[in-house]
């Protein structure tokens, strides 16, 4: 089973394969992508849509990168996830990860 993840035009995020959605991500906070294997994504947009991985989920997950080159015609990163189990959601969301607790 695969999903490919991936930015278009200015404004959104969209997951294709055996998932497909799409997601509008803030301009001005950290987005992130959740996927049902563990696999967790950091998203960002500065001319050209930037996709790191900050948590690999399952040892059976293959994830494939490929960088973005220029703002005109190969502005996305993409990001395709590949495994024998079938995807069962991808969810994503806006804000930032802190340590910080607060108190009362």
């Amino acid at each position: 089973m695969k999903i490919k993840i991936s930015g278009h035009s200015d404004d959104v995020v969209c997951v294709e394969g055996d998932v497909t959605d799409e997601f509008y991500p803030s301009e001005d906070q950290p987005f992130f992508v959740g996927v049902s294997d563990g696999t967790l994504l950091r998203i960002s947009y500065d001319g050209m849509w930037n996709i790191r991985v900050l948590i690999t989920g399952s040892d059976d997950t293959k994830i494939t990168y490929e960088p973005a080159t220029d703002e005109d015609t190969n502005y996305s990163d993409i990001v395709t996830l590949e495994n024998d189990d079938e995807w069962c959601w991808v969810v994503a969301g806006s804000g930032g990860l802190t340590n910080e607790r607060t108190r009362n």
